[in-house]
């Protein structure tokens, strides 16, 4: 009875993708129902934008499918089961060597989501389906392009893909061009330069351009971070270091200059020729009363007119100062007042001349501040660096990448 059922009704034979391309591709309808499970199972879209070190030469078996429920229970068993069975018929330890076991690259960002998406260029339409399926996330879609396609095709295919979309910023459209039209020269190295390019070179190209973009990303996001770090670093060092006021009350030639500025700026009176000391507010008041005149006990001596600088004693007293030396000619004041015996000069003239040198005092201690306190304004410095050492920071990146890869690549070969 069994022999007659197989006989009657022949069971279809199964297909397990191999995930290889150029001529030993899968069939396209293969393709695509084997990369819709595993963009699922893997979990594509929430990946790492780094491989986990553990997950490197080792597959993913045991990562849980998009819905699965974490708790336990006979449900779980049964889900387990299935995937058990899913992950044999699409060779799932296959296509995760192909992400994390078979390409140095591998440890570049985002690579594993970029890999997949390069897997999603077919090299031609499906035969049972009659549209192309979609993917329930942006920027992953499969895309048909043939190997016999014109270079034109090739370039702007590649070019606008989802491949390394997250980054397209940052490598612009005609560098991703050049990459393309870089791979299509290599694909036909000794070869006619319009040489139709067949199933293998077609999978030179793609793997190319997805190896060297990563290759521009990594490097480009090294050469970004050092470049900030240099700028910070050289910022820091152009910081200006103000000193504090207060500590400028030594002895030595910074101390004086404190000294000084205190000085003047506790005592700005003693520059006004109105503002005589308080021992000649009391000599001047004999003359005044012997005039006969009266005044209010608590008059400001400034408003006095018969304060004036003419008296002896007042002259003596400002002389032995050092720093009044004009003082002593009064008749080269501009703005003194001409004291005469029929009465007092006017008091807003004084008062005038009073607040015209008070603001020269202080405009003068102000300056001495300044200039004492003084510190080089570096913020007008340019803290971009300059061309060369851009240049030697994207050579230093290169560089550093190139290194990763290599050591990554003698991992593989000694793990074959």
């Amino acid at each position: 009875m069994g022999l007659l059922n197989r006989l009657l009704w022949p069971q279809q034979e199964v297909v397990i993708p191999s995930y290889e391309q150029g001529e030993k591709e899968d069939c396209i309808d293969l393709q695509i129902r084997s990369l819709l499970y595993m963009f699922k199972r893997c979990q594509i879209v929430t990946s790492k934008p780094f491989s986990d070190t553990s997950m490197l030469l080792k597959d993913s078996s045991n990562l849980p499918v998009s819905g699965e429920r974490g708790g336990g229970g006979g449900g779980k068993v049964v889900l387990n089961r299935e995937n058990e069975k899913l992950d044999l018929l699409y060779n799932k330890a296959k296509f995760d060597r192909l992400l994390y076991g078979s390409d140095e690259h591998r440890i570049l960002i985002d690579w594993t989501k970029n890999k997949f998406r390069s897997l999603c260029i077919l090299s031609g339409r499906p035969s049972e389906l009659t549209s192309l399926p979609k993917f329930d996330t942006d920027h992953y879609s499969f895309t048909i392009l043939s190997a016999d396609s014109p270079d034109q095709d090739y370039i702007e295919t590649l070019a606008k893909s989802d491949i390394y979309y997250e980054h397209h910023a940052c490598i612009g459209i005609d560098t991703r061009r050049k990459i393309v039209q870089k791979a299509l020269e290599i694909a036909r190295t000794g070869q006619s330069p319009t040489k139709v390019l067949n199933k293998d070179d077609r999978a030179l190209v793609i793997r190319y351009y997805l190896n060297k973009l990563a290759t521009e990303v990594q490097v480009d996001r090294l050469y970004r971070g050092s470049l900030k770090a240099k700028e910070m670093e050289q910022k820091r060092s152009r910081s200006p270091v103000r000193t504090p006021v207060k500590e400028s009350t030594g002895t030595g030639a910074g101390g004086g200059e404190g000294k000084s500025l205190r000085k003047m700026k506790s005592t700005p009176a003693i520059n006004c020729p109105s503002s005589p000391p308080k021992s000649s507010f009391v000599t001047t008041r004999s003359p005044r009363s012997s005039q006969g005149e009266t005044s209010p006990r608590g008059r400001s001596p400034s408003q006095s007119p018969s304060h004036s600088s003419h008296s002896p004693l007042h002259s003596n007293s400002h002389s032995q100062s050092p720093t009044r030396p004009h003082l002593q000619t009064p008749s080269q004041s501009p703005t003194r007042a001409k004291v005469s015996d029929g009465g007092p000069s006017s008091p807003p003239r004084l008062r005038a001349s009073q607040s015209r040198l008070g603001l020269r005092t202080k405009a003068s201690a102000s300056n001495l501040g300044s200039a004492f306190n003084k510190v080089p304004d570096l913020r007008a410095d340019k803290t971009d660096l300059c061309e060369e050492d851009r240049k030697a920071l994207l050579s230093q990146a290169r560089i550093a990448v190139k290194m990763k890869l290599d050591r990554d690549r003698r991992v593989l070969y000694s793990s074959a």
